[in-house]
């Protein structure tokens, strides 16, 4: 059969004729079912043998099914549909049927309890049977009723926004509002039962266990992994259920017997669970650093694949580095690229992006066309050769080589501005901007950035092209998912504004990351770095001071959650010390290292918890207002003297490791006015000073001044200038 062709498409609904059998209608269609899977009992045939069409009485009374007919017509000289004359048969209201390619074949898969009808094509077929067959590349359905008039005719596609996992990935095609247009690929969908559900509604998406965090571009020590989340409130056992990266092969690796997966908890499967050989048996698998799937199928109670609990796609990945959810368990969420591996735990917050899409006016007002734009920031230190960047999704638009400086943005268009000059001058006085501005275009002509939303990705070229492959794979590294609706700004759909990113490092996908303000294609005026809270485009103390300004008012202000947590929480202040300045609570100067520097600060500026007024750089490391003993502590727990490594010295029994203290032996010291008890392990994390990462848990006392304290001083064996500076902070 040729491809279907795109004229004369119609939906045709008849009011004449039969009508009664005017309220039947096609509700589903597998038209290119997978393999025969002998393994579990089914006839070894062609693929195509498996074929079906279902159909629902939508009336409220018995429907006598006696002379409807699936008829095969001409299409620009194409023969399309099939071929099927039901049989006197009544069909109860709400009741559904099937008419089938091969009866046995289809009995061997989903059993005698779905409902066959009577008829055939008129050559002598078993009754059910179709003449013909289902194109897998789309084709023109036609249903008559008894007197010929057309019930419905309508083609459907394997094709753009078409379900792609009906063609032959182990799903159905599903119509979704059986009263809406046939036409329209959005009215269908591919089933969540394996093979679809003949002669029974379909079921809905659960949601419940779903692939959380991928790792595909691994060094060793890493593997590819996988991660699983159940964000239910009950356990759920997941004991042979199916992973796989290939839809050709759904069944690579059945997870094994007694694997449950507890209510909102994490299960990572890795290269030694899906790949124990390294790919020498057919049902190995790695992830490819080019871009793969994941497939993930649950299985019924006698082991066959019954619903798809989650399926993901994703592009070309950075090497080591995952992508996942986010929010962490999100269902609708893509999976994005994160700041750091958090397999087994909630995602990390999304890897800001060396380029970022900075502005996005989707709806002009008036006239979109030749008025549409988006905007490129460079949000690096570096400068970016656009040339190896493209526009996917909403528009596709691979950019050309132009060097974008850091702190520089484009501007990218749906018309040549090298060609159309006209529009290109309407468009600089639209917006009153001049030639410094770029402006790069033309989109791909037809796409449209839609008014209702829709996703855009901007995608960095690989470095190395996929053996075998004859273009370069591009790597995700920001994505925005806009809408029309609240939350999203609403004024930036045709109103006169634009939708502007709040901050370059703010996660696209995030609402609370844009604002709606007047179009300024080229000219980026949000800050270009997590964590600047006051735009002064440094991160700095003042920053921090803002955090713990806005912590302790209880802010729901998203610009503070940078750990992405989709809350504000003591995590952001972690976050926002840690990962993004890349130091520790102590270092009050921010110099990367916490030395006796900090400690004399902090000693000088000692006000103990009566204190109020106190910031960061003056030693108050957990936002209260006061330095007393537990910043001093803090400081302490993580001091590494003027070291660049920030390793640190061990003294007697006391050891010192990289970003925590272990304290083992209990031991007293005694130096002047500061006596010293020490006892247990002071483990990472300090609830108590409302500071995730440092902890000095009740038994870990120290006497000060003969009282039981916090630690404020370390012993003189590790520094005497420390020791010093103790004394003069004790008066």
């Amino acid at each position: 059969r040729g491809q279907l062709t795109d004229s004369d498409t119609i939906t045709v609904t008849s009011t004449t004729g039969m009508p009664a059998q005017q309220s039947l209608r096609i509700a589903e269609l597998h038209y290119n079912p997978y393999d025969a899977l002998p393994q579990l009992g089914e006839l070894n045939l062609d693929h195509d043998e498996f074929e079906f069409v279902e159909l629902v009485n939508i009336g409220t009374g018995p429907l006598d099914l006696a002379g409807v007919k699936l008829l095969e017509i001409d299409v620009l000289g194409d023969r399309q549909g099939i071929n099927f004359e039901f049989s006197a048969q009544i069909l109860a209201a709400g009741e559904r049927i099937v008419v089938v390619k091969n009866t046995a074949a289809f009995q061997s898969r989903f059993g005698t309890g779905p409902r066959i009808a009577l008829g055939g094509d008129g050559t002598g077929l078993t009754h059910g049977e179709y003449g013909g067959k289902l194109s897998n590349q789309g084709e023109r359905i036609t249903l008559l009723d008894a007197t010929g008039a057309v019930i419905q005719q309508f083609d459907y596609d394997d094709r753009g926004n078409w379900p792609g996992r009906a063609d032959g990935k182990g799903s159905s095609l599903e119509v979704i509002d059986i009263a809406g247009d046939f036409n329209n690929a959005d009215n269908w969908r591919s089933s969540i039962d394996f093979g679809g559900s003949p002669a029974a509604l379909g079921s809905l998406p659960v949601n419940d266990v779903l692939v959380n965090e991928v790792l595909a571009n691994t060094d060793l020590p890493w593997q590819d992994s996988i991660e699983l989340v159940n964000h239910s409130a009950a356990a759920v056992d997941i004991s042979g259920w199916y992973l796989s990266d290939s839809s050709q092969d759904l069944f690579k690796f059945a997870i094994p017997a007694e694997t449950w997966l507890p209510a909102g908890g994490y299960l990572i499967f890795d290269e030694d669970d899906f790949n124990p050989d390294g790919d020498k048996n057919s049902t190995d698998f790695s992830l490819s650093s080019f871009g793969d799937d994941v497939w993930l199928w649950s299985v019924d109670a006698d082991g066959r694949p019954d619903k798809l609990s989650d399926h993901v796609e994703f592009s070309a990945t950075l090497g080591d580095t995952s992508i996942g959810r986010l929010p962490d368990g999100n269902p609708g969420s893509d999976l994005v690229p994160l700041t750091a591996i958090s397999l087994g735990s909630a995602n990390s917050n999304h890897r800001p992006g060396e380029l970022v899409l900075s502005e996005i006016h989707y709806n002009p007002s008036g006239i979109d066309t030749g008025l549409e734009f988006l905007e490129v920031f460079n949000a690096s230190t570096d400068d970016v050769d656009l040339g190896q960047w493209r526009i996917d999704r909403a528009v596709d638009l691979t950019l050309p080589s132009l060097t974008l400086g850091p702190g520089q943005a484009v501007v990218l268009v749906d018309f040549d501005p090298a060609v159309d000059v006209t529009q290109e001058v309407a468009f600089r006085a639209a917006y009153a901007i001049d030639s410094t501005i770029d402006l790069v275009g033309p989109w791909q002509v037809g796409d449209v950035l839609d008014d209702g939303g829709e996703r855009i990705n901007l995608e960095w070229k690989n470095e190395v092209r996929e053996p075998g492959a004859s273009q370069f794979s591009y790597r995700l590294i920001d994505q925005v998912r806009y809408d029309d609706l609240v939350p999203w700004p609403t004024s930036a759909d045709g109103s006169g504004h634009s939708l502007q990113r709040i901050t370059a490092t703010a996660y696209g996908n995030d609402s609370a990351s844009w604002t709606a303000s007047l179009p300024s294609p080229g000219r980026f005026f949000g800050s270009s770095m997590a964590g600047d809270f006051n735009g002064d485009q440094i991160v700095d103390d003042a920053d921090i001071d803002q955090l713990f300004t806005a912590l302790q008012a209880g802010s729901g202000d998203l610009q503070f959650d940078v750990d992405g947590s989709g809350t504000v929480t003591s995590a952001d202040v972690t976050f926002l010390v840690e990962s993004i300045l890349g130091t520790s609570f102590g270092d009050v100067d921010l110099d990367g290292d916490v030395d006796t520097g900090d400690l004399t600060r902090a000693i000088i500026n000692f006000t103990s918890a009566q204190g109020s007024g106190k910031t960061w750089s003056q030693g108050d490391t957990d936002g209260d207002g006061d330095i007393d003993t537990g910043d001093l502590t803090r400081a302490i727990i993580h001091f590494t003297g003027a070291q660049e490594e920030g390793a640190v010295r061990a003294a007697n029994s006391l050891e010192w490791p990289l970003g925590r203290a272990l304290w083992k032996e209990p031991e007293v010291a005694t130096e002047g006015p500061f006596s010293i008890a020490k006892t247990d392990t002071l483990q990472d994390s300090d609830q108590a000073a409302g500071i995730s990462g440092v902890s000095t848990p009740a038994a870990a006392g120290f006497l000060v001044n003969g009282s039981t304290s916090r630690s404020v001083s370390k012993r003189r064996s590790l520094d005497p200038l420390a020791e010093d500076a103790a004394r003069l902070g004790n008066g």
